[in-house]
């Protein structure tokens, strides 16, 4: 009996150790897992050689008005002038006989020019003589233009004092037709005033060259011969 209780106590404590033994493998697996889980995550910072490079902010540039073109300014302000044909009057210098003879000058003048500007322009050229050995003139050199204005009874042409200096009666008929015809140019059917000084003309000249104005060709050729 005593051996039988000998032999329990026996596998009684190899039980008790067998227990002991899982209870502490169990302890150890849990404490590994433990360990597993609350580990530190890697170190994935820069390392110290590494470098942030700031990041450009994009500039916009602003747009730049480019000059217009050679070409197109030329053109343009080739839109603002043009050419106007006008006849100028002198008196054939290779002809015995008094004739008078036109010849077309062709100006530059801007595209709204009033016709006062474009026949002052003509007169300017008539009072500055002939370029031409083919033309003469009967005007006395010196005589300036004071103005010309076109007015609602015709136009108006104011010369100088030396426009009555000189000639005789065959000179001071020249010149008033000269200046009678060139002022009518871009009108055949236009009245004139001559004034000297702002005087309108009643006698030319010393030999008395009576005018009756206003003038127009018509006038003119049917009081004077040429």
């Amino acid at each position: 009996m005593q051996n039988q209780q000998q032999h329990n106590s026996t596998r009684f404590s190899l039980a008790t150790i067998a227990i002991a033994l899982i209870a502490s493998a169990i302890a150890s697996g849990c404490q590994g897992d433990d360990t597993k889980t609350t580990s530190s995550p890697p170190d994935i910072s820069p390392t110290p050689t590494e470098t942030t490079q700031p990041q450009e902010t994009p500039t916009t540039k602003e747009p730049v008005a480019s000059a217009p073109n050679k070409p197109q300014a030329q053109e343009d302000a080739k839109e603002q002038t043009k050419e106007q044909t006008i006849e100028i009057y002198w008196f054939d210098a290779q002809n015995s006989d008094i004739e008078m003879v036109s010849s077309t000058v062709d100006i530059e003048v801007k595209t709204d020019s009033a016709p006062e500007a474009i026949l002052e322009n003509a007169m300017q050229q008539l009072l500055a003589g002939p370029q031409s050995d083919r033309h003469a003139t009967t005007i006395p050199e010196g005589t300036k233009l004071r103005s010309v204005v076109l007015k609602s009874d015709g136009i108006h042409v104011n010369l100088s004092e030396e426009f009555s200096f000189g000639g005789g009666t065959a000179s001071m008929t020249g010149r008033v037709a000269q200046i009678l015809y060139t002022a009518t140019s871009l009108n055949p059917d236009g009245k004139v005033w001559l004034e000297i000084e702002g005087e309108p003309i009643e006698v030319l000249g010393g030999e008395g060259l009576l005018l009756d104005q206003p003038l127009t060709r018509q006038s003119f050729e049917a009081d004077f011969d040429l």
